[in-house]
Protein backbone atom coordinates (compact mmCIF):
# COMPACT_ATOMS: atom_id res chain seq x y z
CA UNK A 1 0.00 0.00 0.00
CA UNK A 2 1.09 3.57 -0.80
CA UNK A 3 0.36 6.21 1.80
CA UNK A 4 -1.59 9.15 0.37
CA UNK A 5 -0.86 12.58 1.75
CA UNK A 6 -3.53 15.06 0.78
CA UNK A 7 -6.28 14.56 -1.77
CA UNK A 8 -4.18 13.25 -4.66
CA UNK A 9 -1.42 10.78 -5.34
CA UNK A 10 1.06 10.78 -8.25
CA UNK A 11 1.15 7.41 -9.98
CA UNK A 12 2.99 8.63 -13.09
CA UNK A 13 5.98 6.46 -12.31
CA UNK A 14 3.85 3.34 -12.06
CA UNK A 15 3.50 1.14 -15.14
CA UNK A 16 -0.26 1.32 -15.31
CA UNK A 17 -2.38 0.24 -18.21
CA UNK A 18 -6.03 0.01 -19.14
CA UNK A 19 -8.08 -2.48 -17.06
CA UNK A 20 -5.62 -2.33 -14.19
CA UNK A 21 -7.30 -1.78 -10.86
CA UNK A 22 -6.37 0.55 -8.02
CA UNK A 23 -7.52 -0.22 -4.51
CA UNK A 24 -8.04 2.57 -2.01
CA UNK A 25 -8.75 2.30 1.69
CA UNK A 26 -8.57 4.47 4.76
CA UNK A 27 -6.67 2.77 7.55
CA UNK A 28 -8.02 2.81 11.07
CA UNK A 29 -6.07 4.32 13.91
CA UNK A 30 -5.88 1.04 15.75
CA UNK A 31 -7.95 2.19 18.68
CA UNK A 32 -11.16 4.01 17.93
CA UNK A 33 -11.47 3.40 14.16
CA UNK A 34 -11.05 0.44 11.92
CA UNK A 35 -9.79 0.27 8.36
CA UNK A 36 -12.45 1.20 5.82
CA UNK A 37 -13.78 -1.04 3.12
CA UNK A 38 -11.56 -1.11 0.04
CA UNK A 39 -12.70 0.93 -2.98
CA UNK A 40 -11.69 -0.46 -6.36
CA UNK A 41 -11.08 1.82 -9.33
CA UNK A 42 -10.66 0.29 -12.79
CA UNK A 43 -8.48 2.24 -15.16
CA UNK A 44 -9.55 3.01 -18.72
CA UNK A 45 -7.67 4.49 -21.64
CA UNK A 46 -8.83 6.77 -24.43
CA UNK A 47 -8.46 5.46 -27.96
CA UNK A 48 -5.38 6.46 -29.94
CA UNK A 49 -6.33 9.56 -31.94
CA UNK A 50 -5.81 9.99 -35.65
CA UNK A 51 -5.34 13.20 -37.58
CA UNK A 52 -4.36 14.88 -40.80
CA UNK A 53 -1.85 17.71 -41.21
CA UNK A 54 -2.03 20.77 -43.46
CA UNK A 55 1.12 22.57 -44.54
CA UNK A 56 1.97 26.23 -44.20
CA UNK A 57 0.14 28.39 -46.73
CA UNK A 58 2.51 31.38 -46.63
CA UNK A 59 6.23 31.86 -46.21
CA UNK A 60 7.21 31.63 -42.52
CA UNK A 61 3.52 32.03 -41.70
CA UNK A 62 3.47 29.35 -38.97
CA UNK A 63 -0.09 28.67 -40.10
CA UNK A 64 -0.04 24.92 -40.50
CA UNK A 65 -2.71 22.87 -38.77
CA UNK A 66 -3.72 19.40 -37.61
CA UNK A 67 -7.29 18.17 -37.78
CA UNK A 68 -8.28 15.44 -35.33
CA UNK A 69 -10.26 13.12 -37.59
CA UNK A 70 -12.18 11.35 -34.82
CA UNK A 71 -12.85 14.49 -32.79
CA UNK A 72 -16.01 14.49 -30.68
CA UNK A 73 -16.46 17.56 -28.50
CA UNK A 74 -19.15 15.83 -26.45
CA UNK A 75 -16.53 13.55 -24.89
CA UNK A 76 -14.93 16.53 -23.18
CA UNK A 77 -11.39 15.34 -23.88
CA UNK A 78 -8.36 17.55 -23.53
CA UNK A 79 -5.80 16.95 -26.26
CA UNK A 80 -2.07 17.36 -25.99
CA UNK A 81 0.54 17.89 -28.68
CA UNK A 82 4.26 17.24 -28.84
CA UNK A 83 6.98 17.79 -31.43
CA UNK A 84 9.41 15.39 -29.82
CA UNK A 85 7.19 12.73 -28.24
CA UNK A 86 8.35 13.45 -24.70
CA UNK A 87 7.32 17.01 -23.83
CA UNK A 88 3.57 17.49 -24.02
CA UNK A 89 1.52 20.69 -23.94
CA UNK A 90 -2.21 21.12 -23.88
CA UNK A 91 -3.49 21.92 -27.38
CA UNK A 92 -6.07 24.55 -28.21
CA UNK A 93 -8.61 22.66 -30.29
CA UNK A 94 -10.99 24.74 -32.40
CA UNK A 95 -14.18 23.91 -34.22
CA UNK A 96 -14.06 20.62 -36.04
CA UNK A 97 -11.09 19.43 -34.03
CA UNK A 98 -8.54 21.76 -35.64
CA UNK A 99 -5.26 22.64 -33.93
CA UNK A 100 -4.08 25.80 -35.69
CA UNK A 101 -1.05 28.10 -35.98
CA UNK A 102 1.56 25.37 -36.15
CA UNK A 103 5.12 25.95 -37.31
CA UNK A 104 6.62 23.41 -39.74
CA UNK A 105 7.63 20.22 -38.01
CA UNK A 106 6.64 16.70 -37.05
CA UNK A 107 3.99 16.31 -34.36
CA UNK A 108 2.13 13.66 -32.40
CA UNK A 109 -1.11 14.18 -30.48
CA UNK A 110 -2.78 12.30 -27.67
CA UNK A 111 -5.79 12.45 -25.39
CA UNK A 112 -4.74 13.76 -22.00
CA UNK A 113 -5.29 11.49 -19.02
CA UNK A 114 -8.00 12.51 -16.59
CA UNK A 115 -9.45 10.86 -13.50
CA UNK A 116 -9.33 7.10 -13.95
CA UNK A 117 -8.69 7.48 -17.71
CA UNK A 118 -5.09 7.06 -18.82
CA UNK A 119 -3.61 9.19 -21.57
CA UNK A 120 -4.04 7.62 -24.97
CA UNK A 121 -1.23 6.21 -27.03
CA UNK A 122 0.34 8.93 -29.21
CA UNK A 123 -0.96 9.27 -32.75
CA UNK A 124 1.12 8.47 -35.77
CA UNK A 125 3.52 11.25 -36.74
CA UNK A 126 1.78 14.19 -38.44
CA UNK A 127 4.07 16.40 -40.51
CA UNK A 128 3.49 20.07 -41.29
CA UNK A 129 5.72 21.01 -44.23
CA UNK A 130 7.02 24.56 -44.73
CA UNK A 131 5.65 26.75 -47.48
CA UNK A 132 7.98 26.66 -50.47
CA UNK A 133 8.33 29.99 -52.22
CA UNK A 134 7.65 29.85 -55.93
CA UNK A 135 10.41 30.57 -58.44
CA UNK A 136 7.93 31.48 -61.17
CA UNK A 137 8.41 34.94 -62.63
CA UNK A 138 6.78 35.50 -66.00
CA UNK A 139 5.11 38.19 -68.03
CA UNK A 140 1.99 36.49 -69.35
CA UNK A 141 0.37 39.38 -71.18
CA UNK A 142 1.64 42.69 -72.61
CA UNK A 143 -0.72 45.18 -74.27
CA UNK A 144 -0.57 48.77 -75.39
CA UNK A 145 -3.37 51.08 -76.46
CA UNK A 146 -2.78 53.54 -79.28
CA UNK A 147 -5.54 55.78 -80.63
CA UNK A 148 -8.07 53.76 -78.59
CA UNK A 149 -6.99 50.53 -80.28
CA UNK A 150 -5.40 47.77 -78.16
CA UNK A 151 -2.39 45.87 -79.49
CA UNK A 152 -1.16 42.62 -77.92
CA UNK A 153 2.52 41.82 -77.77
CA UNK A 154 4.11 38.53 -78.78
CA UNK A 155 6.01 37.04 -75.85
CA UNK A 156 8.94 34.68 -76.32
CA UNK A 157 9.39 33.17 -72.84
CA UNK A 158 12.61 31.37 -73.71
CA UNK A 159 14.31 34.41 -75.23
CA UNK A 160 12.77 36.86 -72.79
CA UNK A 161 11.52 39.18 -75.52
CA UNK A 162 8.26 40.99 -76.19
CA UNK A 163 7.42 42.51 -79.55
CA UNK A 164 4.54 44.75 -80.48
CA UNK A 165 4.04 45.99 -84.03
CA UNK A 166 1.83 49.03 -84.62
CA UNK A 167 0.22 49.54 -88.03
CA UNK A 168 1.96 51.49 -90.76
CA UNK A 169 1.11 55.14 -90.67
CA UNK A 170 1.08 55.37 -86.87
CA UNK A 171 2.54 58.65 -85.67
CA UNK A 172 6.08 57.80 -84.44
CA UNK A 173 5.68 60.29 -81.59
CA UNK A 174 3.35 57.85 -79.76
CA UNK A 175 6.40 55.70 -79.04
CA UNK A 176 7.81 58.45 -76.82
CA UNK A 177 5.37 57.70 -74.00
CA UNK A 178 3.44 54.46 -73.72
CA UNK A 179 2.13 52.76 -70.57
CA UNK A 180 1.71 49.03 -71.23
CA UNK A 181 -0.94 46.93 -69.54
CA UNK A 182 1.12 44.02 -68.12
CA UNK A 183 -0.01 40.81 -66.48
CA UNK A 184 2.63 38.79 -64.65
CA UNK A 185 3.26 36.04 -62.10
CA UNK A 186 5.62 36.52 -59.16
CA UNK A 187 5.38 39.26 -56.58
CA UNK A 188 6.44 42.37 -58.49
CA UNK A 189 7.54 43.88 -61.77
CA UNK A 190 9.76 46.88 -62.47
CA UNK A 191 9.08 49.32 -63.95
CA UNK A 192 5.36 49.05 -63.14
CA UNK A 193 2.46 51.06 -64.49
CA UNK A 194 4.52 54.00 -65.71
CA UNK A 195 4.88 55.58 -69.13
CA UNK A 196 8.12 54.62 -70.91
CA UNK A 197 9.91 55.74 -74.05
CA UNK A 198 9.90 53.00 -76.71
CA UNK A 199 11.26 55.18 -79.50
CA UNK A 200 14.85 53.96 -79.14
CA UNK A 201 15.99 50.48 -78.13
CA UNK A 202 12.99 49.23 -76.15
CA UNK A 203 12.45 48.84 -72.42
CA UNK A 204 13.63 46.10 -70.04
CA UNK A 205 11.13 44.79 -67.50
CA UNK A 206 12.23 42.71 -64.49
CA UNK A 207 9.83 40.29 -62.82
CA UNK A 208 10.64 39.11 -59.28
CA UNK A 209 9.46 35.72 -58.00
CA UNK A 210 8.44 34.86 -54.45
CA UNK A 211 11.85 33.35 -53.74
CA UNK A 212 13.66 36.48 -54.94
CA UNK A 213 14.79 35.13 -58.31
CA UNK A 214 14.25 37.43 -61.30
CA UNK A 215 13.61 37.26 -65.02
CA UNK A 216 14.18 40.10 -67.51
CA UNK A 217 12.14 40.81 -70.60
CA UNK A 218 13.13 43.21 -73.39
CA UNK A 219 9.98 44.87 -74.79
CA UNK A 220 10.21 46.44 -78.23
CA UNK A 221 7.45 48.40 -79.94
CA UNK A 222 7.84 49.25 -83.61
CA UNK A 223 5.76 50.65 -86.44
CA UNK A 224 5.22 48.49 -89.50
CA UNK A 225 6.65 49.72 -92.77
CA UNK A 226 4.07 50.68 -95.37
CA UNK A 227 3.41 48.19 -98.14
CA UNK A 228 5.40 48.85 -101.30
CA UNK A 229 4.05 48.53 -104.79
CA UNK A 230 5.81 48.41 -108.17
CA UNK A 231 4.04 50.32 -110.91
CA UNK A 232 5.13 49.70 -114.47
CA UNK A 233 4.22 52.41 -116.97
CA UNK A 234 4.05 51.30 -120.57
CA UNK A 235 5.96 53.34 -123.18
CA UNK A 236 3.29 55.34 -124.95
CA UNK A 237 3.90 56.63 -128.48
CA UNK A 238 2.38 59.97 -129.50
Amino acid sequence: WIKITGATVDLSNEELKADDTIHIRKPGNGTTTITSDTQTITLTQAAKPTGTAKNETSYQGNNGSITITDYDSSKGYTYQISNNGSTWTDATVGNGGVISNLAPGSYVIRVKGSGNMLASEPSNTLTVDPYVQSSEAKITSFKVTVNEVEYTGTIDQKAGTITVTLPAGTDPDVLNSLTPDITHTGVSISPDDVAKDFSEDGVTYTVTAENGSTKDYKATITIAQPDTYTITVADMQH
